[in-house]
Order: C-alpha cells, then sequence, then structure tokens
C-alpha cells in the first residue's frame, strides 16, 4: 500500500511502519487437491506436504506457514494467483493450501478439501495507513466487510 488504495484485504504478514492492521476473520488451513489424489479423504499431517508438489500462492504465504506449521515446506512452483493454483490442482499438477474460506471456490475447480493436523489458523486483515483518517465511504465500507464477516463466516472475528 503506497499511497495507492484506502485499505486492503489480506493473509498475515509482516507490517511496514506506516501500516496498520485489523483482524477480519480467522480461518483453519486446508490442503485442496484433485479427488483422485492420494490424499483425497485423509487428514494429512504437515510432516507429510514436504514431500507433496505443491503449488503456492504469492512468495509470502509458504515461508509463515511453514514456520508456524514447524516444517520445511518447499512448493513445486509459485503463482500469482488462487485461481492459476486451483486450476493446477484440478489438473492434477499437485497441491494447494490455502484457508478453508477458499473451499467453495475449490468446489468450483471440483477439488477435495482435506484437513491438515494439528490445525493451523490463519488470520486475514484488514491492512489500512496508521496515521491517515478514513473517509466516511471507506468507514462504511469497512464496517459492511465486518458485518458480513460476522453473519456468514464460519469464524467471525472476534477479536477485534
Amino acid at each position: 500500500m503506497l499511497g495507492e488504495a484506502d485499505f486492503g484485504i489480506g493473509p498475515e504478514r509482516p507490517l511496514e511502519p506506516e501500516i496498520d492492521k485489523q483482524t477480519l476473520f480467522t480461518t483453519e488451513i486446508a490442503l485442496y487437491c484433485h479427488p483422485d489424489y492420494r490424499l483425497h479423504k485423509k487428514t494429512v499431517r504437515w510432516e507429510e506436504i514436504q514431500s507433496e508438489e505443491l503449488i503456492a500462492v504469492g512468495n509470502e504465504s509458504i515461508p509463515m506457514i511453514s514456520a508456524t506449521a514447524g516444517v520445511r515446506i518447499k512448493p513445486k512452483m509459485t503463482v500469482e494467483h488462487m485461481a492459476t493454483a486451483m486450476s493446477l490442482a484440478a489438473q492434477c499438477e499437485g497441491v494447494v493450501i490455502a484457508g478453508t474460506f477458499s473451499r467453495h471456490y475449490a468446489k468450483s475447480y471440483q477439488l477435495a478439501t482435506c484437513s491438515l493436523t494439528p490445525p493451523l489458523r490463519r488470520n486475514m486483515n484488514l491492512y489500512f495507513h496508521a496515521w491517515r483518517a478514513q473517509t466516511p465511504a471507506t468507514q462504511r465500507f469497512r464496517d459492511f466487510l465486518f458485518s458480513y464477516v460476522d453473519e456468514h463466516h464460519d469464524a467471525p472475528a472476534n477479536q477485534r
């Protein structure tokens, strides 16, 4: 956020000094794979992911998830968009790890959702400039987002 946006939404990440955050919701991390993939219908241990053909979305999430899970995860490939990762997994090119909020999106690619153990949860945050006042429109949209998440998400943001 270099002054080009009022706020952003994304997973937990290191912050620049001028950026602040507020948790929008927390999501459990799951594995998404083709229904014919050998891990389908299985609870997968984090250690097992180390030997999988993992498709990562972006460069930031895997190191943070890897450190939190206590395992070294090395992706087979890194893509920039979730749609690309899901498409590749649908072609049996590997597996994707992402928040369970992605499960409905994964279903549109006919992907299966597998639980990971031990469970790992990750915050999805609203990022904003630490010192810039929000416009009334931005504040109303922010309020709408939190209200929507509280109504529709499996695990509402109760840590705000």
